[in-house]
């Protein structure tokens, strides 16, 4: 997706927004695909990637 051409921190806080967006609104993940998607997209917060600074 879009996300994939943003650098490293602007996907963290795109990535930690949307948590904070489904938290806040209680929203359940109601299938194994929804929870497989959202940690897809939240890869920055669950794990290096090939971008991460070393400070991280």
């Amino acid at each position: 997706g879009l996300v994939g051409f943003l650098n490293f921190e602007t996907r963290k806080q795109v990535s930690l927004n949307m948590v904070t967006a489904i938290v806040e609104d209680n929203r359940a993940l109601s299938s194994v695909d929804d929870v497989t998607a959202l940690f897809g997209f939240i890869g920055p917060l669950l794990k290096d990637e090939e971008d991460t600074p070393m400070d991280e």
